[in-house]
């Protein structure tokens, strides 16, 4: 069983619409979506409504190279030809995931519309181009661990991200509700770290909470 692209949700057999990415990132109420429920709630808890994390988030649902599956509930926020979106969906779960959705595959940053009017690329102005510096920079290859938020505010290799590493592998991931938890801390955590990364107050206060979480995950993983 696989899960929705945009919330997360467990997806039945052969449930669920194929969308593009640029379908996607195109659409204003998607990205409402995107900053909102947990998403937004962590955005309003450390003060991430700046334009540069933003614009990583941007970048990081831009490049994807692979269709989008959405779920029954989701599907509806976009302005797209449903039933052409079903009958890619069935093709794609017939083909084991090989069928080529045409116009799938990554988009410009250009293409990215969060319904806000402001432009996430580079452009002309000094702000621009500062955050086009910044993605790319963001875009480089990292040798990190998977625990992105936590390696970004410990080390790869502290206690603290072995431990939470145990907690998703043994506790998280053996039930349906914490896999699709997973699925969504992957899709979120890496542009959420590079936030992080830079600057040592924010590092501070993600370690402070991180620590309380840590300490949970290690009675459970006791307790299991």
């Amino acid at each position: 069983m696989g899960a929705c692209d945009v919330c997360s949700r467990g997806l039945g057999e052969k449930e669920g619409y194929l969308l593009t990415t640029l379908e996607v990132v195109s659409t204003p109420s998607y990205w409402q979506k995107a900053f909102s429920g947990p998403m937004g709630a962590m955005m309003s808890a450390f003060g991430m409504s700046d334009d540069s994390f933003k614009a990583q988030f941007a970048s990081r649902m831009a490049s994807q190279t692979t269709p989008w599956m959405v779920c029954n509930d989701c599907i509806s926020i976009f302005s797209v030809d449903k039933s052409k979106a079903r009958q890619y969906a069935i093709r794609w779960y017939e083909s084991g995931g090989t069928f080529a959705l045409p116009g799938s595959g990554a988009v410009a940053l250009s293409k990215v519309n969060m319904g806000d009017g402001k432009v996430y690329i580079q452009g002309g102005t000094p702000e621009a181009l500062e955050l086009a510096d910044r993605l790319k920079s963001s875009q480089e290859p990292k040798k990190k661990s998977s625990c992105f938020i936590a390696t970004a505010a410990f080390t790869p290799f502290s206690q603290e991200v072995y431990v939470l590493h145990q907690f998703r592998d043994k506790i998280l991931r053996q039930h349906a509700a914490g896999r699709m938890f997973v699925s969504f801390y992957y899709k979120v955590s890496p542009p959420l770290a590079e936030w992080i990364e830079h600057s040592s107050l924010r590092r501070r206060i993600i370690r402070s909470v991180l620590l309380r979480v840590v300490n949970i995950a290690q009675k459970a993983i006791d307790d299991d």
